[in-house]
């Protein structure tokens, strides 16, 4: 599943992690933290499968994208 229909599907799980890292797998929300390597670490001690890292943005957060 692309990132962005992952996003699409998960979107009420995310608005409730604004400000966190956070990981995601094809069946949502792994775990969150504070940083991207802690966020990283765990996800790895709790699944095998592929994960995305990312920070929810804050509203007072700007974004970009690359």
């Amino acid at each position: 599943m692309a990132a962005i229909e992952w996003l699409e599907r998960f979107r009420e799980d995310v608005g409730r992690l604004k400000g966190a890292w956070i990981a995601i797998s094809e069946d949502g929300v792994v775990c969150r933290g504070d940083t991207a390597k802690e966020v990283l670490a765990e996800a790895k001690e709790r699944t095998e499968k592929n994960v995305i890292v990312f920070k929810v943005p804050r509203k007072d957060e700007e974004t970009h994208v690359l």
